[in-house]
């Protein structure tokens, strides 16, 4: 079975690779306009992959699937923490999330053929309190490149951060209410 990840993130594609399909073709779509106006984080998310499912070009795979992934700001619902772009940026996003609760929101889109199936779910991660030497080990082990909030539960952060509601997949980049159905279409496509 032919399967794309339509995403860059190998955290995404390392859980499904582990837990469901182990051909899986992972690649993130460029250059797709994910601007939205002033939306709450949930929305905004939802907006981000619809936008990829839109510029999907003509392909030859039996399913695809599309996730995005936002961190929340702990004080404003309509502020989404992105990737960080450099060692200052991851710093003041770890330092805005120390010692606090916020809400991690992923969406997926499973397409298989014409059938066209979105998920939104949310999750509540709680950081630790960082010291000073913590937050430098988490900044300089690079751990959060690529990463929505500039970590990564299932890496560096691990042992900062703990799940309070929802699913580690959530957090980890794919909405977990979408992984039965992934799995009943490997399940049934493999039969």
């Amino acid at each position: 079975m032919r399967i794309w990840l339509a995403s860059n993130s190998a955290r995404r594609a390392a859980w499904l690779t582990e837990h469901l399909a182990s051909d899986l073709h992972c690649e993130g779509l460029v250059d797709v306009d994910e601007s939205t106006p002033h939306s709450l984080v949930s929305e905004r998310v939802v907006v981000a992959s619809r936008a990829k499912l839109n510029a999907l070009p003509p392909n030859e795979y039996e399913i695809i699937i599309i996730a995005d992934t936002l961190v929340e700001d702990p004080d404003d619902p309509y502020q989404a923490l992105g990737k960080p772009e450099n060692e200052i940026e991851a710093a003041v996003m770890l330092h805005r999330l120390s010692g606090r609760r916020h809400k991690v929101w992923s969406a997926t889109i499973v397409v298989k053929g014409t059938d066209v199936h979105e998920f939104l779910d949310q999750a509540v991660v709680e950081f630790s309190q960082l010291s000073d030497e913590e937050l430098i080990d988490l900044v300089t082990s690079g751990s959060w490149q690529g990463k929505a909030g500039g970590y990564d539960m299932a890496g560096a952060a691990s042992n900062r951060v703990s799940l309070v509601a929802g699913e580690e997949v959530t957090v980890l980049g794919l909405a977990s209410s979408s992984i039965p159905l992934i799995d009943g279409l490997l399940v049934a496509t493999n039969d």
